[in-house]
């Protein structure tokens, strides 16, 4: 993209979190760090996705603030998923899109989720007030 002359309006940084799961310290130690620096909107974060269990089972789930379903559901129309296992055929490897893929599962998991406090999206949707959303796949396996 870059190559092509696109540059972003804003910053896009990708994180990692140590110690989720032993009370999200990493996620929240960050957090606690932007608090202090007080960032407002015009020059911090405007949004966080939370990319948790991205390699689980098949079922996809989404789940997060009323304003980022809108962005996020015309995104998933244009991302196909590129793994053989969701080919919509066999003869011929035509992919579903997100979006597709995630309104045609069966259960309640293809409507779009009001998001809790269960992973690193936790200090950024609920102490900074920043838009939040949690993504990924999840099931049995």
């Amino acid at each position: 993209l870059r190559e092509a002359g696109y540059r972003p309006q804003r910053t896009v940084v990708f994180a990692s979190w140590d110690s989720e799961e032993s009370g999200l310290i990493g996620s929240v130690h960050f957090g606690e760090e932007l608090k202090l620096k007080d960032l407002d909107l015009e020059h911090g974060i405007i949004a966080y996705i939370n990319l948790d269990m991205t390699t689980g089972d098949d079922i996809f789930t989404v789940e997060g603030h009323p304003l980022l379903q809108t962005v996020t559901e015309q995104a998933m129309k244009f991302t196909p998923i590129k793994n053989p296992r969701f080919a919509s055929t066999e003869e011929e490897e035509t992919f579903y899109s997100f979006y597709d893929y995630w309104k045609n599962q069966t259960g309640t998991h293809k409507e779009w989720g009001l998001m809790g406090s269960s992973s690193d999206q936790t200090v950024f949707a609920f102490h900074l007030g920043i838009a939040a959303m949690n993504t990924g796949f999840k099931g049995p396996r």
